[in-house]
């Protein structure tokens, strides 16, 4: 069974020992109280899967953030480059920050896939500009073991990622800003600021290099 506390602290450690990094938020949460899974099963009349429940046994949430000391130059622009794991609590994923459910930020009223985006419960939220997160998904009462990423300016898009696959990934981009984006074809891609920032600092994240070529070559680890 993955150990998922002790990644997250791997995580934290690794980037401590970066000397071009300044860490900013490290915080690994409490596990949920099990009765939390019971009531959210009976109050969304679903079934929480096993791997759900293995990560929130071990964990109630993660908020690491971080910055590159130096900045990504491009025409004589510079541009900071930064670094984001906001895992939610199994409560705010379900009900929503403050209880107030995912509407007027993932879904709205006069949105043509509203039902498909009412489906989504945000898990990494990792850029509240762009409603950037990687979800959970709801289908037939239950949840799916492969992961959602959206964003207000990428869209809806399946990853072939499951709980456990997508933390190994975070263990090579400690949460690189957008790096979520290189498993899926958006507009993002073409970015002259996304392709510089992917190609001159995850390297620096990724210090294994075969899994570095691996993840460039394949868009998953």
């Amino acid at each position: 069974m993955k150990k998922y506390r002790e990644l997250f602290e791997r995580i934290i450690s690794d980037l401590e020992g970066y000397s071009e990094i300044n860490i900013k938020e490290a915080e690994i949460g409490y596990p949920s109280p099990i009765d939390e899974f019971k009531q959210i099963e009976s109050d969304f009349q679903i079934h929480l899967s096993e791997d759900i429940k293995a990560f929130y046994t071990e964990i109630g949430f993660v908020n690491i953030s971080w910055s590159f000391k130096h900045e990504l130059e491009i025409k004589g622009k510079r541009y900071q480059v930064n670094g984001k794991i906001y895992i939610l609590t199994l409560h705010d994923s379900f009900y929503g920050f403050d209880n107030l459910g995912w509407q007027n930020v993932l879904w709205f009223k006069d949105l043509e896939d509203q039902e498909k985006m009412k489906n989504l419960r945000p898990f990494d939220f990792y850029d509240m500009e762009e409603n950037g997160c990687v979800c959970f998904n709801i289908d037939d009462n239950k949840v799916e073991k492969d992961l959602i990423i959206y964003s207000t300016s990428e869209g809806y898009h399946p990853i072939k990622l499951d709980i456990e696959e997508y933390c190994d990934l975070l263990t090579q981009t400690k949460g690189l800003d957008q790096s979520q984006y290189l498993l899926v074809k958006v507009p993002i891609n073409e970015n002259e600021i996304f392709q510089a920032t992917m190609a001159d600092f995850l390297p620096l994240l990724i210090k294994d290099k075969k899994e570095f070529e691996r993840f460039r070559k394949n868009g998953k680890l």
